[in-house]
């Protein structure tokens, strides 16, 4: 029992010197390794300014290389420089004659300058009558444009091909001297309209595309009842449009072919005016009577030319009677 126990005190004492010594070694063994993580640091900085410090030669050595001129440099400016003041020596007696040349060159110039310029005033007449060469034949390709389309509707419908006939096209149409420009383009408004409407045309021709204007709408029928802006023989072209206006504008188209017909009559002039011009009348019976038995002794006749106004009123309102019976059986 007493052996027992001395084992296990030898055991417990030998085993803590051995922890001992391995935690002496442990720590040895530490510090070596932060002296030569120390050793390490430092030789890594070293390094790293000695590389630095290479670099900033090297760079230095280029600098210094490419800002010096070399050897063989300097000797080629030297050359350079030997030979520009020999040529300068070289030319001073020959200044005289290339004072001459220079003047003469001069001349040539000018002379070549006006010449341009003459060039460019030419280009510049020959710019605008390109331009207005393009502009007149803009506006004849339109007119053959609209008359191809004029074309191709008389070959869908033969009917119309007749009333084209009887009013003249498109082409008679501008070329019509009784016609202002404004009545040209509203009048052939109306025929494009016309074109539209045939059988396989749908509003739409070669070049051709009609399309609805209320300017010129209002400006036909303001003026279908006027011979001076809408002669005769585009009437029925213009009437053939009206007829399809709808709404307000046909109200009032009819209501102006109304009065026309039938205007409204004078105001009737009542009693006591008429009671009142007789007395007056009455007081002036002397006047009045010297006055027409002279006018009387002069035999006053109507001027020709007053005469020839009326019968011109006349014959206008006559026609605008037509016009305005035929508006009406038409949209009635």
């Amino acid at each position: 029992m007493g052996k027992s126990n001395h084992d296990e005190t030898t055991s417990s004492s030998m085993s803590s010197k051995d922890l001992e010594k391995l935690e002496k070694k442990f720590k040895k063994a530490e510090e070596k390794m932060k002296k030569a993580e120390e050793k390490m640091r430092v030789a890594k900085e070293e390094y790293e300014k000695a590389q630095a410090q290479a670099q900033s030669q090297t760079l230095a050595q280029k600098q210094v290389q490419e800002e010096a001129p070399t050897k063989g440099e300097k000797k080629e400016k030297k050359d350079k420089k030997r030979k520009r003041d020999k040529d300068e020596v070289e030319q001073e007696p020959n200044a005289e004659h290339q004072s001459v040349e220079v003047e003469q060159v001069d001349g040539t110039s000018k002379i070549e300058e006006q010449q341009q310029d003459g060039d460019g005033e030419k280009a510049e007449k020959k710019s605008k009558k390109e331009k207005k060469d393009k502009k007149d034949k803009k506006k004849k390709t339109k007119l053959e444009k609209a008359l191809e389309a004029e074309a191709t509707s008389e070959n869908n419908s033969s009917n119309h091909a007749k009333s084209v006939e009887e009013e003249g096209g498109a082409k008679g149409i501008f070329e019509d001297g009784s016609l202002s420009d404004q009545a040209k383009k509203n009048i052939y408004y109306a025929h494009l309209y016309s074109i539209s409407r045939q059988p396989g045309v749908e509003g739409k021709t070669d070049g051709v595309n009609w399309k609805f204007s209320k300017a010129k709408q209002n400006w036909l029928i303001r003026n279908i009842f006027s011979s001076e802006e809408i002669p005769d023989k585009y009437v029925e072209l213009v009437l053939d449009y009206l007829k399809t206006i709808q709404g307000l504008s046909k109200t009032n188209l009819i209501q102006s072919a109304n009065k026309i017909i039938n205007p409204p009559a004078a105001p009737a002039v009542t009693g006591d005016v008429q009671v009142e011009g007789e007395a007056k009348r009455d007081e002036d019976t002397t006047q009045e009577q010297e006055k027409k038995d002279t006018e009387q002794a002069e035999q006053v006749v109507l001027p020709l030319p007053d005469a020839e106004k009326a019968q011109s009123e006349q014959i206008k309102e006559n026609l605008q009677k037509e016009r305005a019976e035929r508006l009406l059986s038409i949209m009635q």
